[in-house]
């Protein structure tokens, strides 16, 4: 076992040698004695030590209480006086050191033994009392809560960092704490602190009382924390919540208003046709191109209410796919077939590229639709006659790949992040020119999205655009 260190701080050579005697009978060790303060600092400086016995009144520069006060600054050494007075000014000012213990000349081993003992506790004792403040300390500074300690007049007495973040104020040791906490409860019992520098947050909080041993009152500790980002979060999730909710209630007002509109205008696009094609009998040119014009648009809106029942039964949840293991080389021909006429009208050149042996999980209805939607766009902003557009598809992986290439008119950069936006048109001198519903894009995303998949587009205005999307080969049970 290590035996503790002591240093004696002695200008009586004998009283010295004596001291050191008696505490090596005691079991202590003692490197060395000196018999100034200077001397003791320096040893402490060199060595360390585990205690210092010293006699207030010693040679040099300095008596033993100033030494002691140096000790006890820099080196946190406990120190025991040894004195032969006893005079009230000298214990005054000795008392300043913080000494721990007194040995009065002359002294018996006993009260030696006793004396040292005592002080090493004692210094054992505040060591660990200073290690545990410096750890509860640690703990409150690195709390996320804010932490302010009150006496039982509600003055403040410890804020942690946190609470002196919230709060805005660096130092409020002695305020009150209604001059530190300024809080505003509304009717729905929400709690908002004003800071120190006029910017509110939501808190919550709650106090705890202090007692001593005896259960008496004597202070309080209030624990709160900034909510405000779980509030923001709070106040989204139900902004949310209201406009899905709106969105569901404009999606079936939509979708039932569309439902209303359907069966008379079949009625009128039915006799519009029977007037084109001169079933009832003879039209002039005039009352031709009125028929023709009424037939059109009529189409032109049903094809509107197609697309806003489509994507009002995505939008609901309420569009069901139906997977079945299709050949991608017979879908996209099919599709083709719907769109050669009208690319024919332009002398556009349809190409294919296509993985003869693709086989993928699809609902084969939406994929056609998607196939058509991309088509048909390719087709009407074609540059005036003629140009190409291919239509490529094979497998990557897990994914198939399909493509629809243009040597149309493009797509402006500004314009790309806003392409499959709902009744987004890009341009209204091009919408006039080339109508559309501004839906058709915004449905084949959604499509696409359902399969599964994500669809791209690569353009450059006034050259050409590329769609391409990809979809799982086997869709997950």
């Amino acid at each position: 076992m290590t035996k503790v260190r002591i240093l004696v701080v002695e200008d009586e050579r004998i009283v010295a040698e004596d001291l050191r005697v008696r505490l090596q009978k005691m079991g202590y060790a003692v490197p060395s004695t000196v018999s100034s303060g200077d001397e003791a600092v320096r040893e402490l400086e060199k060595n360390g030590t585990d205690l210092v016995i010293m006699d207030i009144v010693i040679k040099g520069g300095m008596d033993g209480i100033e030494t002691a006060d140096i000790i006890r600054s820099r080196f946190d050494v406990p120190v025991v006086y040894l004195t032969a007075y006893t005079d009230e000014e000298m214990l005054n000012r000795a008392r300043i050191t913080e000494p721990f213990g007194y040995i009065v000349k002359p002294f018996d081993e006993r009260e030696l033994h006793i004396t040292i003992e005592m002080a090493l506790y004692k210094s054992k004792m505040e060591n660990k009392l200073k290690e545990a403040k410096e750890r509860f300390s640690a703990t409150l500074n690195s709390i996320g809560d804010g932490i302010i300690a009150m006496d039982s007049g509600r003055r403040i007495l410890f804020m942690n960092p946190a609470a002196r973040s919230m709060t805005g104020l660096n130092d409020a040791r002695g305020k009150s704490l209604e001059e530190v906490y300024n809080i505003i409860t509304d009717e729905n019992g929400e709690s908002t602190l004003v800071t120190g520098n006029g910017k509110t947050i939501f808190v919550e909080h709650a106090y705890t009382p202090l007692k001593d041993s005896r259960g008496k009152f004597n202070g309080l500790v209030l624990v709160f924390r900034d909510i405000s980002e779980r509030k923001r979060a709070e106040k989204l999730h139900l902004e949310n919540m209201r406009l899905n909710y709106a969105n569901k209630i404009k999606s079936e007002f939509i979708a039932n208003t569309s439902h209303e509109l359907v069966t008379p205008l079949n009625f009128i696009i039915g006799f519009s046709d029977l007037l084109v094609r001169k079933a009832v009998g003879e039209l002039n040119e005039t009352q031709e191109r009125y028929a023709e014009n009424i037939n059109k648009s009529g189409r032109h809106l049903l094809a509107l209410i197609n697309d806003i029942l489509d994507l009002s039964r995505i939008e609901a949840g309420k569009i069901e796919l139906f997977f079945e293991k299709i050949s991608v080389t017979e879908t996209i021909n099919d599709t083709i077939s719907l769109i050669k006429e009208k690319a024919g009208k332009h002398n556009i050149h349809l190409i294919t590229d296509i993985d003869p042996e693709l086989e993928i999980e699809a609902d084969e209805q939406r994929l056609k639709q998607v196939l058509l939607n991309l088509l048909d766009n390719a087709v009407k902003f074609s540059k005036k006659e003629g140009g190409t557009i291919a239509i490529k598809a094979g497998k990557e992986g897990d994914m198939a790949r399909f493509s629809v290439s243009d040597t149309g008119i493009g797509i402006r950069e500004e314009d790309m992040k806003k392409l499959f936006n709902q009744f987004e048109q890009l341009d209204s001198g091009i919408s006039k020119k080339y109508g559309g519903t501004g839906l058709g894009l915004a449905i084949t995303k959604k499509l696409v999205e359902l399969h599964g998949g994500k669809i791209t587009v690569e353009s450059r205005y006034g050259e050409c655009s590329t769609f391409t999307f990809i979809i799982p080969v086997t869709q997950k049970r």
